[in-house]
C-alpha cells in the first residue's frame, strides 16, 4: 500500500483531522472508517496459500535459530595453530566447530 492509497482512503472515510475540530465522536467515526477501509485493502491482497500452520511455523523457526548458532559457531575466531588438533578444534578439549555446526544443522532431521 502507498501513499496516495492512504490518502484515497482517508478521503472516503471522511478522515479530516482540521475540519473535525473538537467533535471527538465525529472523528472516531471518521477513523473507524478509515480502518476498515486499510483492513479490507490488506485482506484483499493476502494469498491464502503463503500461510503456513503452526507447526510449520514452529519448525522453520526452529531451523532458523539452529542455523544462526551453526553460523555464529562457524564465524568465531580460529585458534591459533599450536592448540588445533587436525580438524581445526580444540587439541586440549576436543571442541571442533564445524562437527559442532554440522551438528546443529541436522539435529531432529536423522
Amino acid at each position: 500500500m502507498n501513499r496516495e492509497e492512504l490518502f484515497s482512503m482517508a478521503d472516503k472515510s471522511h478522515l479530516d483531522v482540521y475540519g473535525l475540530g473538537t467533535n471527538y465522536a465525529k472523528f472516531a467515526d471518521a477513523l473507524e472508517a478509515f480502518a476498515a477501509l486499510v483492513a479490507k485493502h490488506t485482506l484483499a491482497n493476502i494469498d491464502p496459500s503463503s500461510f503456513m500452520s503452526w507447526q510449520e511455523g514452529y519448525e522453520a523457526g526452529k531451523q532458523t535459530e539452529r542455523e544462526a548458532i551453526a553460523q555464529m559457531i562457524e564465524d568465531a575466531p580460529a585458534l591459533m595453530e599450536f592448540a588445533q588438533n587436525d580438524q581445526g578444534g580444540c587439541l586440549m578439549c576436543g571442541f571442533t566447530p564445524k562437527l559442532a555446526a554440522k551438528t546443529i544443522r541436522t539435529r531432529d532431521t536423522q
